[in-house]
């Protein structure tokens, strides 16, 4: 049992090396021409893009599903995808221009969440 555990670990590690740079080819996000790169931000990275109006939650919310869509049927890793996402991305982008951040919060929040299960 052992010898089959560790076959399978070889074939994995074997296809992931050999997926690895075509998956990550290609997928960099730039907006509007400042050069932000959603990929290789950090969460200091986007917050400050947000507040410099370089992104938007809608933007952020779309290449994450985009990815999703790319990288799901690959890896096959993805539940559930909120149809609310696209909703609530603008929802907050209104409320960031308002001035009002009440559900941002909580998005925030959803965001951790999703990616800790992930």
């Amino acid at each position: 049992m052992a010898t089959n555990s560790k076959r399978q670990f070889c074939r994995f590690s074997s296809l992931l090396l050999i997926l690895l740079p075509i998956l990550s080819s290609g997928s960099h996000y730039t907006v509007t021409g400042h050069g932000f790169s959603i990929e290789e931000a950090s969460v200091h990275d986007i917050q400050l893009a947000f507040k410099q109006n370089q992104l938007t939650s809608r933007q952020l919310v779309e290449f994450y599903l985009k990815q999703i869509h790319r990288l799901d049927p690959i890896i096959k890793g993805v539940i559930e995808v909120n149809p609310e996402a696209l909703h609530l991305a603008d929802k907050a982008d209104s409320e960031r221009k308002s001035k009002a951040p009440r559900s941002l919060s909580g998005l925030r929040a959803q965001w951790c969440l999703k990616m800790l299960e992930w």
